[in-house]
Parts: structure tokens; C-alpha cells; sequence
């Protein structure tokens, strides 16, 4: 059996994992005996087990944060934990902007390579025939007419341009 020693959040304490276990427990029980009283005894431990962790989640919260008083940085740095800012999300790292340009070079390079000898997929639809016998060259009055009616219902601070 493996065993994680990482904790997802840091309020979850010996009580809350022995109110896992027994949930698990219960939850075995009522998969091998499938009685309404052993899924009745599973559900019940369910929701003792949810509202430890809304109790147990709380207490510590709330003790941290009144642990620092009025003492603003270490407030802030509280509440940066519990919104999760404080963890650092730019890995070190080595790489510069010559091996990314390379890495992805090279991966382009192997893509090309890999489909060279295959066939260009067929097109998916056929070419478009258009005309533009139906469009006319625009006008200064047409332009001043449209300009107008922008300008009425954007008001005053749109930039006006000339059509040559």
C-alpha cells in the first residue's frame, strides 16, 4: 500500500484521516454486505466526515489569520496561502530562447521528415467562384451619408477620414 506524504491542503489533520478511514471502511462494508443498514451507516460517516473538514478548515483558518493580529505582512502572506498565491509557478530552469527556437525547429524538421513521402490530403471543399460584379466603387456621398449616421450614434469622437 501506498502512502502520499504530501498534503493537498494544510488544515487536514490526524482527525480528518481517521474520519477518512472509517468512511472507507464503512463504504467496503456496504460493497460486500449491500444492506440498507451498512449504506445507511456509510452515508451517515459521509456527511460526519465533510462536515469535520467545513469545522476543521474553519478553526484553522480563522486561528491563523488571528494569530497575526493587526499585523499587515504576515496577514497578507496568510491570505496569499489560502488563495494559493504562494506557490512559486516559474520553475527554475536553463533553457534559454536559442533552445526553444531549436527544440521546436527540430520537432518541425522531424514532422516534415515523418510525412514527406505521404500524399496532401484531398481538399475538404471545392473553390469558391466569386465576382465582385455585384459591389460598386464607393462614393463621397455615400461615404458622408454613412459617416453621418456613425457619427450620430457614436458620438462626436469619431475621426472622420476623406475618401480620394
Amino acid at each position: 500500500m501506498r502512502r502520499h506524504t504530501t498534503h493537498l491542503a494544510p488544515w487536514f489533520d490526524d482527525r480528518c484521516r481517521q474520519a477518512c478511514r472509517e468512511c472507507r471502511r464503512l463504504e467496503r462494508r456496504y460493497r460486500r454486505t449491500e444492506t440498507p443498514d451498512d449504506r445507511l451507516k456509510w452515508i451517515e460517516a459521509v456527511r460526519r466526515r465533510f462536515q469535520l473538514y467545513r469545522t476543521v478548515k474553519q478553526e484553522h483558518w480563522f486561528g491563523r489569520l488571528s494569530q497575526h493580529g493587526r499585523s499587515s505582512a504576515p496577514l497578507w502572506r496568510s491570505l496569499s496561502s489560502m488563495l494559493g498565491r504562494n506557490r512559486d509557478v516559474a520553475a527554475p530552469n536553463d533553457f534559454t530562447a536559442d533552445d526553444f527556437a531549436t527544440f521546436f525547429t527540430s520537432k518541425v524538421d522531424a514532422i516534415r521528415a515523418a510525412t514527406a513521402d505521404k500524399a496532401a490530403p484531398p481538399p475538404e471543399a471545392g473553390a469558391v467562384k466569386c465576382s465582385s460584379s455585384t459591389f460598386r466603387l464607393l462614393t463621397q456621398a455615400d461615404y458622408d451619408v454613412t459617416n453621418q449616421v456613425v457619427c450620430a450614434r457614436s458620438g462626436p469622437d469619431v475621426s472622420t477620414t476623406r475618401v480620394r
